[in-house]
């Protein structure tokens, strides 16, 4: 498959999530992965890939709405609810493959939560668990790599982590995504990295690891 056909089925689904087409979104995702994975089934890994460029955050930075990408509400936790487009420019390669692979599972695992947030409790849980498992996939895919592929990818796909195992009362599992997220969020003002501590982008991150993750983070062990 090309890139710009990969682009185009990505992106035709990214707009059916964008206006609320759950299902049709899910539908398009998992049949262009199932054309995109190899013979073998087994999807890019990091250690595969050598690129720098181009990345999931390039990805996301190339995106129609970044001003808006970190607002939330004060009294609500943050969700990170923006299908990630890929560029139609985008050549298919070793060099991108790993990226098309993270944005395609995490985009499929976002329609799934957003189907969940939108269903009653008993017809999202499947959608509900599916999204736990390619979010945990797309982190996979991106862990080994992060601080060449850029954090905002890794920091989304936490984020949405723990909001869901936060809905299931999961907080040890919560509490372990919101470590990682801080620990990013202190690398970012460490290091000199693509994305400014004070980016938009990493606002609704800050919020959810100080107001919903600071009481787990300070809970003395057990």
């Amino acid at each position: 498959m090309r890139g710009s056909s990969i682009a185009h089925r990505n992106n035709i689904s990214v707009s059916c999530i964008e206006t609320g087409n759950y299902n049709e979104a899910i539908s398009g995702l998992s049949n262009c992965l199932r054309t995109y994975l190899p013979k073998d089934g087994v999807l890019i890994s990091g250690n595969q890939c050598n690129a720098r460029l181009p990345t999931a955050d390039y990805c996301i930075l190339q995106g129609r709405e970044i001003e808006g990408l970190g607002n939330f509400e004060n009294n609500m936790p943050y969700m990170y609810r923006h299908a990630i487009r890929i560029p139609s420019s985008l050549e298919l390669t070793m060099k991108t493959k790993d990226a098309i692979a993270s944005i395609l599972v995490f985009n499929l695992a976002l329609a799934h939560h957003l189907l969940f947030l939108s269903c009653c409790q008993i017809q999202g849980e499947n959608s509900r668990q599916k999204a736990i498992m390619l979010y945990d996939i797309a982190l996979d895919l991106q862990s080994s790599r992060f601080l060449e592929s850029g954090f905002v990818f890794v920091l989304a796909t936490l984020n949405n982590l723990a909001l869901l195992h936060m809905e299931q009362n999961d907080l040890d599992r919560a509490t372990q995504f919101f470590r990682k997220m801080l620990s990013i969020l202190v690398l970012i003002v460490e290091m000199d990295s693509d994305v400014p501590p004070g980016c938009l982008l990493l606002n609704g991150f800050y919020h959810n690891v100080l107001t919903y993750g600071g009481s787990y983070l300070a809970a003395p062990a057990a």
